[in-house]
């Protein structure tokens, strides 16, 4: 059996209250897990940082009561406290804000001055760090202490650290010179045995063995296939990282997602072939949702974790349904089967956004989902006066979960007609209609949150389901007040980060006039070929585009169509490029085949920032369709 079975908590992201908690404690160990995992940051109060909001985070007192209730549960309350990245919630503050890496107003890798990494070349920052972790230390008695260390994107921006850079040493160097002196606290002066994530290792893989072997690796996989571990931000490269670790003397645990059950299964399946010291499953960001939606995914793991069998794939289905079965103590095979169907095509519950729907999977999206969801509709409701008290909130909230699926599948197909001028009278029905919906998914979900969170505020659901409505309201006027322009895409690798700027400049002007600016990206699908809807005027002859992209990974394209008064317009010419454009020509073809701007390696770009700053683009000369 595994030492060390995890449960997380995202505290930083969405406070829960202490009742929730200590329910949320109840239930992990009922399934025999023996740790909770609470991820911080800076939402614990302390002397040292005495400025986090009473709203928005935690008092001394309100920790200690968790850890006391945990205690006497046996289960093991590891405090997660970012030490270098993801320390946002520290420096936004005026008081922290010269411990920032991007202290003195530069731009950070991703364009940005957004402060979220502290600076390790500052003596100050440590020093902080001492005071905040012995705080810490004292309310969490666990002998483990994790301490982050993941996603540091601005190392080397300020100017001591660029002196350094100057001086010979590497952002690798830098970076595992911070894990060293924290481990100098965490554990030589207080005592724990640090727990780290190791995907910044992907990235810096020579300074690993600099590490000491007392350091516990926590590797992070989210993918629903894991037969390898597979990087983050270095081209998705696959690696045997356990056995790796076991070679070089390191212990690990391997921590899979709460929202994908096929995550937990395969990445349990290749950790059993290791040695793994133990498992954690995570849990991020539930501000738009609960967390009663994923407990059966807990429940799930507790059986792969607990019974040893290695989380065989061919076993999956079978697997949630047993744990669904003893949750929801409902023995209905249409039950059983309906709803671990809606868990294993991944399901999660997050603000209604239509601008979302201007983004088009190709392969026209994934209808077996939309119908397993339109079923599950029907066939769910019926039986939530037979399940047990315990799991009526989570069947509750995955009803309310496949209403908000519904909704947004209608709008990927209500939105794109309104831009693309398609519309029908019916469909102006369809929009009211849909309207009306969001409305009463907005009055059912503040209601649940209430219900799960009394006292805490919900401003961003009200807000986030105004802005959708008021989008809906005025679509129909928008569009046909604009034209419409569609840029294909292509992208392989969906982890990449290309930020992609689009102009045009029309017959009557010399001037560029931007249509669109982002890193475009197909999220709802993961489809590598996709479009994107833009505006542009309705009336004016479009006579050029011009695209720029730098960034990580490149971008592609396939195709670009304008349609507006004047008719539609098609690529006729690539009259100009800069920087790394392969194939322009396939541009000029309404087809599949791409041209791609950018370096492809995004990790050569990630440890030459100098190349995410080239530019790479080219210009196209537009004519009318009617005259090709």
């Amino acid at each position: 059996m595994l030492k060390i079975r995890a449960a997380q908590l995202d505290l930083a992201r969405q406070k829960e209250t202490p009742e929730f908690i200590e329910r949320f404690i109840d239930f992990i160990s009922a399934h025999n897990f023996n740790t909770l995992g609470l991820y911080l940051e800076a939402s614990v109060r302390t002397p040292s940082f005495p400025y986090a909001d009473k709203n928005k985070s935690y008092s001394a007192d309100d920790m200690r009561r968790i850890v006391d209730y945990a205690t006497k549960r046996n289960i093991d309350v590891i405090p997660v406290v970012s030490t270098l990245g993801h320390a946002e919630l520290f420096l936004r503050h005026p008081q922290f804000a010269h411990l920032g890496e991007l202290r003195e107003g530069v731009c950070g890798r991703f364009y940005g001055k957004h402060q979220s990494v502290f600076c390790p070349s500052l003596p100050e920052t440590l020093a902080f760090l001492e005071r905040y972790l012995t705080e810490i230390c004292e309310i969490f008695p666990s002998p483990y202490f994790h301490a982050g260390c993941d996603e540091v994107w601005d190392v080397g921006y300020c100017s001591l650290c660029r002196q350094r850079l100057a001086d010979g040493e590497s952002r690798a160097d830098i970076y595992i010179g911070h894990l060293l002196e924290s481990h100098k606290i965490i554990s030589g002066k207080l005592g724990r045995r640090m727990i780290i994530w190791d995907d910044m290792f992907e990235l810096y893989p020579d300074v690993l063995e600099k590490l000491p072997r007392d350091v516990v690796l926590a590797n992070w996989q989210y993918q629903s296939n894991v037969d390898k571990p597979c990087g983050h931000f270095n081209n998705r490269a696959k690696t045997d990282a356990f056995a790796l670790y076991n070679k070089l003397g390191f212990e690990y645990l391997f921590c899979p997602l709460d929202e994908n059950p096929a995550s937990i299964s395969s990445f349990t399946c290749y950790a059993y072939g290791h040695r793994p010291l133990g498992a954690w499953l995570t849990a991020w960001e539930k501000s738009d949702s609960l967390m009663f939606l994923h407990l059966p995914s807990y429940a799930y793991a507790a059986r792969l974790w607990n019974g040893g069998n290695g989380g065989n794939e061919c076993d999956c289905i079978e697997n949630f349904a047993a744990a669904v079965r003893e949750l929801f103590e409902i023995n209905d095979p249409v039950f059983l089967h309906t709803i671990s169907a809606c868990y294993l095509a991944g399901v999660r519950l997050k603000i209604i956004s239509p601008v979302a729907s201007l983004s088009v999977g190709e392969h026209g999206g994934n209808a077996e989902r939309n119908g397993l969801i339109a079923a599950a509709l029907k066939i769910l409701p019926q039986y939530l006066p037979e399940v047990s008290h315990e799991a009526k909130d989570v069947l509750e909230e995955m009803l309310l979960c496949l209403k908000s699926l519904n909704i947004k599948r209608l709008m990927d197909v209500i939105v794109p007609r309104f831009v693309e001028r398609k519309a029908q009278a019916c469909d102006n029905t369809a929009l009211q209609k849909l309207i009306g919906e969001i409305l009463d998914l907005q009055s059912a979900h503040e209601d649940m949150w209430r219900k799960a969170r009394p006292g805490m505020p919900c401003e961003h659901l009200v807000s986030g389901y105004r802005k959708a409505v008021e989008y809906l309201e005025q679509l129909p006027a928008h569009s046909t007040g604009h034209g419409f322009l569609k840029v294909h895409f292509m992208l392989p690798d969906q982890h990449s980060s290309q930020k992609t700027v689009i102009s045009i400049r029309y017959a009557d002007s010399m001037e560029w006039e931007e249509v669109g600016s982002g890193v475009f990206k197909d999220l709802k699908d993961g489809d590598c070929f996709y479009y994107q809807l833009f505006h542009i005027d309705l009336d004016r002859i479009p006579d050029s585009l011009l695209i720029e992209t730098r960034g990580y990974g490149g971008q592609g394209f396939t195709w670009f169509e304008l349609h507006n008064h004047q008719g539609e317009f098609i690529p006729g010419s690539i009259t100009s490029s800069a920087g790394q454009v392969s194939d322009p020509v396939n541009m000029l073809t309404d087809d599949w085949r791409w041209a791609f701007a950018g370096f492809r390696d995004t990790a050569r770009s990630f440890l030459h920032p100098e190349l995410a700053s080239v530019t790479h683009g080219f210009t196209i000369k537009l004519l009318s369709a009617n005259r090709s």
